[in-house]
């Protein structure tokens, strides 16, 4: 009898060891796919915002030889006096897509580096990944929305990456100490 409960004991605790590492290897390729995405979004990000910056005008002096400027490149120093609405409107799409590159500076590092850090002893995985998952679509909604000019829409993802975030790094606080 003794044989029989203890094989038991073993069998359970290997089942929910099992269970465990099938959830971590969930969050670490959960992890890595939003990192990728991510990057892959900064690198679109910011070839978009160097297209607006032709349009406007918003770049050296010396990129006006380049067959995409299509109006003289100045830095955007020019006059208001006299622009034209296409002008205009070409300098509002450029400064949305710097805010846009901005704000992806300003949390998209941090998520990462806490949903990382976090990944190395996280509390419960699956939370992990939902966070991470979470993390990485606000991120493409906060753009598409700020791109889109779309209210509270780009507030509702901001909150919601800025709320995953913290869910990545008490995970991981709660997993340090467990």
């Amino acid at each position: 009898m003794p044989f029989r409960s203890s094989t038991r004991v073993w069998f359970n605790t290997w089942k929910k060891n099992k269970r465990m590492t099938h959830q971590l290897q969930v969050a670490r390729q959960t992890t890595a796919v939003v990192s990728l995405g991510l990057l892959v979004k900064f690198y679109f990000t910011t070839i978009v915002q160097g297209g607006t910056r032709f349009k406007s005008g918003s770049r050296p002096p010396e990129d006006g030889r380049s067959k995409r400027a299509v109006v003289p490149q100045n830095f955007g120093i020019a006059s208001a006096e006299g622009e034209t609405e296409d002008a205009k409107h070409a300098k509002l799409a450029e400064l949305r897509w710097v805010r846009i590159v901005q704000n992806d500076l300003e949390n998209v590092p941090m998520g990462l580096i806490v949903a990382w850090s976090s990944l190395q002893n996280p509390y419960n995985a699956t939370v992990h990944a939902v966070a991470v998952a979470v993390f990485g679509i606000s991120r493409y909604v906060h753009t598409w929305a700020y791109a889109k000019g779309k209210q509270p829409h780009r507030t509702i993802a901001w909150l919601a990456g800025v709320a995953s975030t913290l869910t990545l790094a008490i995970n991981g606080v709660l997993g340090v100490f467990a």
